[in-house]
């Protein structure tokens, strides 16, 4: 079967589930939306390529909502929940290990993404999709932070899964790393867990990239951080960053994975989930970033031009009116909403709604170079 080429009822439910509407009025939708017949696979495709499947599966088990489903999709979206859950105990038991061993150094981090907020703005239940475990330090720490690692059982490269190894990352991608120091080599942990074989490590030491004109203190965000409990069980205390360095933190990343057209390749770039924790946290940690708090930061940095980029495409595509909330209006031209950096000198420019680019299997017809 042809898949449809332009949005219908299946990616309704999940831009929807972005959204985080009122409860009440969520379940009616989603009620209505299986109630009106659904292309299962088309719903699942678009939930594996935008990391929602979990929260697709937390939402029908939540509201109870099971006729219109089919059983055998039933049946693998509760699997998909459970394992997630467990996946979220085992990642997070290994977050507190990693973050003791290198509070006991005097290595300053902060848990970055899901780490930072799974347990918070996603309220610890499953919903949200769990990856590497990224976090932050002083790049001036990076040879500590790699020594502790690997004293900790960590491997510097990727799990090859055919052959169950840890590949390490050859001389060129090395230099890569070298010359582009916004982030440490990624280390990988093998568990021994048959459900949650490996465990990766991405530490960062910028929130945007190596020479990039935009930059933010991580020193800043470092001295500032304070902590989250999370309960797994055992409880535990994990460090995150500042509300409104938390949340610029995943506005700027929003940006340079959608901005960069490499991404487009390592099929990494912008997704729904990634739109959905921005919409999520500005909810869940409005007292702290009104009232000028946010914009103060995002002036004193000079990060409105890639703020606004992020803010404008999620206003015109789920109408949040984030623009206007932070008194940023006018900031931003079409022309650099357009843009997207390219390899090398060029440009990159895609004409599309920011919508179209994100139901397109296939982005790169989207970018041209200029």
């Amino acid at each position: 079967m042809t898949p449809p080429t332009t949005p219908g009822p299946e990616w309704e439910l999940l831009e929807m589930l972005c959204r985080e509407t009122d409860p009440g009025v969520r379940t009616a939708e989603v009620g209505r939306l299986i109630g009106g017949g659904l292309r299962w696979g088309e719903v699942f495709d678009h939930a594996l390529r935008h990391k929602m499947l979990p929260m697709l599966a937390h939402e029908i088990a939540e509201s109870g909502i099971t006729q219109g489903v089919p059983i055998r999709v039933l049946e693998h979206l509760h699997s998909v929940l459970a394992v997630n859950r467990y996946r979220r105990r085992v990642w997070y038991a290994e977050l507190g290990r990693v973050a003791e061993a290198f509070a006991s150094r005097g290595l300053p981090t902060v848990a970055r993404k899901g780490a930072a907020y799974e347990s918070t703005v996603y309220h610890g239940n499953g919903s949200r999709w769990i990856g590497d475990l990224d976090l932050l330090v002083r790049q001036s720490d990076g040879p500590a932070v790699t020594q502790v690692l690997e004293e900790l059982g960590y491997q510097c490269g990727l799990f090859d899964f055919r052959r169950e190894v840890v590949v390490p990352f050859d001389r060129a991608e090395l230099i890569k790393y070298r010359l582009n120091p916004d982030h440490l080599p990624q280390y990988t942990f093998v568990t021994g867990d048959p459900l949650v074989p490996i465990i990766e490590v991405d530490c960062a030491t910028s929130l945007t990239w190596a020479r990039s004109p935009y930059q933010v203190d991580v020193d800043e965000v470092l001295a500032a951080r304070t902590e989250v409990t999370v309960d797994v069980p055992p409880q535990l205390r994990v460090p995150c960053a500042q509300p409104v360095h938390q949340f610029l933190d995943t506005v700027l990343h929003l940006f340079r994975e959608a901005w960069f057209d490499w991404w487009l390749e390592k099929e990494q770039d912008v997704d729904l989930m990634k739109f959905g924790d921005v919409i999520r946290l500005s909810r869940r940690y409005a007292d702290d970033l009104d009232g000028g708090r946010f914009v103060e930061v995002v002036e004193r940095y000079d990060v409105v031009q890639p703020v606004c980029w992020v803010f404008e495409h999620l206003d015109r595509t789920f109408g949040t009116g984030l623009i206007d909330r932070f008194g940023l209006a006018g900031r931003v031209s079409d022309t650099f909403l357009a843009s997207a950096a390219a390899t090398g000198a060029e440009v990159a420019v895609w004409g599309a709604d920011m919508r179209t680019r994100l139901f397109a299997r296939d982005r790169r017809p989207l970018m041209a170079r200029t």
